[in-house]
């Protein structure tokens, strides 16, 4: 294979939408829908920040879903976030979300193989939403249009 057929190849491997090039590159709702192995509403209820057996920080979330708009699983969904503070030592990891304890989220999410779930596409994996009576965040209806025919179909 020449030289010239590099860059060709190069472009072609960007296009291709994959979880690992999520966490890179930005895509549409629908796009990220596509790819993520569930995608749920549902409000941070709990965390918990622990080393990890590398030596690393990482956050333990847990999610009361609410509703399931692709993939299906328990009423409480646990999710590994890398980063995280421990007394003085902090580690934060780019593109990783800081989910608020208490807010709601619509969660693109990829299957871990504990059980777990970590989220697909950095911070665009992670939408803020409204709670009913109003508040911070995207509107409720405006984040279920946005993913469109996001199910498992």
């Amino acid at each position: 294979m020449g030289h010239r057929a590099l860059p060709l190849l190069t472009a072609l491997a960007l296009l291709v939408a994959s979880p690992a090039a999520a966490l890179q590159l930005q895509l549409s709702r629908p796009a990220l829908c596509s790819i993520a192995d569930r995608v749920l509403i549902g409000e941070v209820t709990s965390d918990e920040v622990h080393w990890t057996e590398e030596g690393g920080i990482a956050r333990r979330a847990w999610i009361a879903v609410e509703r399931d708009l692709r993939g299906h699983g328990e009423d409480t969904a646990e999710l590994m976030l890398p980063g995280g503070v421990i007394g003085d030592i902090e580690h934060w990891v780019e593109d990783v979300p800081n989910l608020r304890m208490d807010g709601r989220y619509m969660l693109f999410l990829r299957d871990n193989p504990d059980g777990s779930y970590s989220v697909l596409g950095g911070d665009q994996g992670a939408v803020l939403v409204a709670p009913p009576a109003g508040g911070e965040g995207e509107a409720f209806i405006e984040a279920l249009a946005s993913v469109g025919r996001c199910s498992d179909a």
